[in-house]
């Protein structure tokens, strides 16, 4: 992963590292479905909870993960926040890892607005904010809590 980032200057995704190591996608997250556990990295935080349901009301919120649907589902579930996504668009979608211009595009297009009505939220810019900043998306990093909570301002408008 290393030797990957310092040749493309940016932290490459799990997957692309394991594509170019001559493992597969698929296969790498069968793995994952088996041997992760990610609710032991996790904490419920019920001021998400309520940003997230009060955003709901507003507007229509979907997720775009490099997870795969069933480690999707269960962060989903454990974290309180089932039923509050109209649509979780996982890496099973395509089998392509994000920044993936095509799935972006799809994307935008199933929300059925304008590239500048949506809004993406994520936690790492070259991944999940660049390409849709590119493409006319407004976009907003938020790597804490604190930041997150902050879109409760959206909600206001």
């Amino acid at each position: 992963r290393n030797c990957l980032a310092e040749r493309e200057e940016t932290e490459p995704t799990l997957s692309i590292v394991c594509c170019t190591l001559g493992g597969s996608v698929p296969g790498m997250h069968a793995h994952f479905e088996k041997q992760l556990n990610p609710e032991s990295y996790l904490l419920r935080d019920t001021r998400v909870i309520d940003l997230l349901q009060n955003l709901q009301n507003h507007f229509e919120l979907y997720i775009y993960t490099n997870n795969n649907r069933v480690i999707s589902t269960r962060i989903i579930d454990y974290l309180g926040l089932s039923g509050l996504f109209r649509h979780i668009f996982t890496i099973e979608d395509n089998w392509r890892p994000k920044p993936d211009e095509e799935k972006l595009g799809q994307i935008i297009n199933f929300s059925c607005y304008q590239p500048s009505e949506v809004l993406f939220v994520g936690d790492r810019y070259d991944v999940d904010l660049r390409l849709p900043e590119q493409l006319g998306c407004p976009v907003y990093l938020s790597q804490s809590i604190e930041q997150l909570l902050r879109l409760s301002k959206l909600a206001s408008y």
